[in-house]
């Protein structure tokens, strides 16, 4: 796969959409809820229903590099998940220099934030 080329999705991979359409679709907002080595994650509500809350994770390309395939995979896992302690995975928009990642937002705490703040022992059923 050529990764020098605008686009690095292969549409039979998974559906890109063109960036110019995730303004169109949603309206981010400026609330940084998550940060990691490629980008930032957004909140975000849906343009049509405003109760649809969104987190937008947002990754430049070039910080991307080599670990395009791996993000691929990942996006097609994500893509195929339904259940309902996992936020859904929405869509993909991708500009010339970043992909942007739509999935449902699912509230500020994280299992693990909840596991390691609980003073007694946590099951794997209240995980589940």
């Amino acid at each position: 796969m050529d990764l020098s080329s605008t686009s690095f999705f292969d549409v039979n991979y998974f559906r890109t959409l063109d960036y110019k359409l995730l303004t169109a679709t949603y309206t981010l907002t400026p609330h940084i809820i998550g940060a990691g080595t490629f980008g930032k994650v957004f909140l975000g509500y849906h343009n049509a229903n405003d109760h649809l809350k969104v987190a937008v994770k947002t990754m430049k390309k070039s910080k991307i590099g080599d670990k395009m395939l791996k993000l691929k995979k990942e996006i097609k896992i994500l893509s195929q998940l339904d259940h309902p302690n996992i936020c859904k995975y929405l869509e993909t928009y991708e500009s010339p220099k970043h992909v942007y990642i739509v999935m449902e937002f699912c509230g500020q705490v994280d299992l693990f934030d909840k596991i390691t703040s609980q003073r007694e022992s946590f099951s794997e059923q209240k995980a589940a």
